[in-house]
């Protein structure tokens, strides 16, 4: 039996902020609540939280970046910061050629309209921009900052993870169970969170497992790839990255990853000031076909292609890409149980896409889906094996 588990921000909730809590952090450069942490950036370009900004640190790219992104926010209300950075990326990758889009044109001409008031401070004694560039030259680079800045506060907040040792042992019993199951041959955990909560909780329960990283002869833990021979029974899949992944060029023109926070070692240069990390809407489609996204794609795809057995938890099946290779792959004796609170025996999340929508009721017709309507952390192995093999 092999056994795949697809798994959302929404197994997390009780630990990790969701989407709601990261926007609002975002758009407030305040860590909410009671918590003194403010967002500041570094002399490095880098994004981090403290009790205070540093004196002497220029934050004219930070002011700007909120500005853009509230004022962005302002035309529509509903934008999390996801879609955000995603309007970011739409309009960055027009202005540098990277993507064309015509029609963001329009739009575009709004947003440099907003230019002269987010350049306020370039503006010299005698009236005269010390900042001289064209609008375009201008937004692009506001953008690419606006992502970084997202990418920023969305590393260092999911790196605040509660104490594991606070943490309900039932919260991934169901997973850990599975995995220590003589009966299952392999467990593929496929995620789409950019934390490390995972690998924590592997670690604490002694459970080896598979990421594609190994250590070099000085102790780094470099991207390398997935074995397929005398590999481990437990496979890590990130599909959006991680918060500890970092793209750097150690020599020649080919780029890799290195695992571990930024800094750790000073003979790495990073060159990104963000880890490599997933973030937005449909520009994860194109993100997919880069290093090393495309790598976990075709992993996750080959897996699909071998289990009889698929597991989804915490997934609002809104990733296109995701849904594609599910319905893409989809086998005749695959068996699928989605656990979710709020899913019914005969509709699909109110957030899936409609591509699962259609297929829905084909699997229930087929009866190869089962919906729990429960929370993962309330579920248990036993059961699930049980509607994972249809008894």
């Amino acid at each position: 039996m092999n056994v795949l588990f697809l798994l959302g921000a929404g197994i997390s909730r009780d630990v990790l902020p969701l989407s709601a809590r990261l926007t609002d952090i975002v758009l407030s450069a305040h860590a909410g609540g009671d918590s003194p942490w403010v967002v500041f950036r570094h002399s490095d370009a880098m994004y981090y939280f403290g009790h205070s900004i540093p004196p002497g640190t220029e934050q004219k790219w930070l002011h700007r970046s909120v500005e853009f992104l509230r004022w962005l926010r302002a035309a529509d209300s509903s934008s999390d910061y996801e879609a955000l950075y995603f309007a970011c990326q739409q309009i960055h990758d027009h202005l540098t050629g990277e993507y064309e889009n015509p029609l963001l044109v329009p739009f575009i001409a709004q947003c440099a309209a907003q230019l002269d008031w987010l350049w306020r401070d370039e503006l010299g004694t005698e009236g005269e921009w010390r900042d001289a560039r064209l609008p375009s030259a201008k937004l692009a680079e506001l953008t690419r900052e606006a992502m970084n800045y997202i990418d920023g506060v969305v590393r260092w907040t999911l790196d605040q993870t509660a104490d594991l040792r606070d943490l309900d042992p039932r919260f991934h019993a169901a997973l850990l169970d599975a995995c220590r199951d003589k009966e299952v041959r392999r467990v593929d955990v496929v995620t789409l969170n950019h934390d490390t909560l995972l690998e924590r909780v592997f670690a604490r329960a002694a459970m080896p497992f598979e990421d594609g990283f190994t250590l070099d002869r000085r102790g780094a833990s470099l991207w390398h790839r997935f074995e397929w021979k005398r590999a481990e029974k437990v496979r890590l899949v990130k599909l959006h990255g991680s918060i500890d992944w970092w793209r750097f060029r150690p020599r020649g023109p080919a780029d890799r990853i290195i695992r571990g926070m930024a800094g750790d070692n000073l003979s790495w240069n990073s060159l990104e000031r963000r880890p490599v990390v997933l973030v937005g809407t449909f520009n994860k489609m194109l993100d997919y076909l880069r290093a090393p996204h495309i790598e976990h794609l075709a992993v996750f795809r080959r897996a699909l292609l071998r289990c009889s057995s698929v597991v989804v938890a915490g997934y609002s099946f809104r990733d296109k890409g995701v849904n594609g290779l599910l319905i893409g792959t989809d086998r005749r004796n695959r068996r699928i149980v989605v656990i979710d609170p709020s899913v019914t025996a005969s509709e699909p999340p109110s957030t899936a896409r409609p591509a699962i929508s259609r297929a829905w009721g084909r699997w229930l017709t087929e009866g190869r889906l089962v919906p729990v309507r429960s929370r993962f952390s309330d579920t248990n192995w036993p059961d699930l094996k049980v509607q994972l093999q249809g008894h």
